[in-house]
């Protein structure tokens, strides 16, 4: 029988300076790891990009906090990219747990992105192209049917069987 951590339901975060962030001590807590254990992995995250020539210094802050002791310790405060670097290279159950929460949610968000990027798409106005078609069909058809050049009169059905002000304002889906 396994027991999970009643301590962390979830990794604490907090904000400052206008940044989510979370402590090192949290995530070791959360991920029931040995704080020293979370130490040495930011360490090697840190010296990795430094060999990799990328720059995370910006996403770990070296910090220090007292234990229970009273005793000044090191710890890192870092942000969303930093976390999400650590958690990655966890194994466990908790540390699965997340990483399938953090699929699923990007899975969510992408899936409202191609949402929303559909109804741009259906909301979107016609194209100049399509603006001048109209334009030319609607000089040809007012020739045919008045024999002179009384566009309003198909503008205005235009206008008003689609609800809008302006031709122009002719969504795509609609053309």
């Amino acid at each position: 029988m396994t027991t999970q951590n009643s301590c962390a339901i979830a990794p604490v975060v907090s904000i400052i300076n206008n940044t989510v962030t979370a402590l090192s001590t949290d995530v070791a807590r959360y991920f029931e790891r040995p704080h020293d254990y979370v130490l040495k992995a930011i360490r090697t995250i840190l010296e990795n990009a430094k060999n990799a020539g990328l720059s995370l210094e910006k996403n770990y802050e070296s910090i220090k906090y007292r234990d229970l002791q009273g005793i000044e310790r090191p710890a890192f405060r870092m942000d969303r990219k930093g976390f999400v670097l650590l958690a990655m290279g966890f194994t466990g159950v908790n540390a699965l747990k997340f990483k399938n929460n953090y699929i699923d949610t990007f899975d969510r968000m992408e899936e409202q992105l191609r949402k929303q990027q559909s109804s741009a798409d259906n909301t979107s106005l016609i194209t100049p192209e399509q603006q001048y078609e109209i334009s030319s069909h609607v000089m040809r058809k007012t020739h045919a049917l008045f024999g002179n050049r009384n566009y309003s009169a198909v503008y205005r059905a235009l206008k008003r069987r689609f609800r809008i002000p302006r031709y122009t304002c002719l969504l795509s889906r609609d053309y």
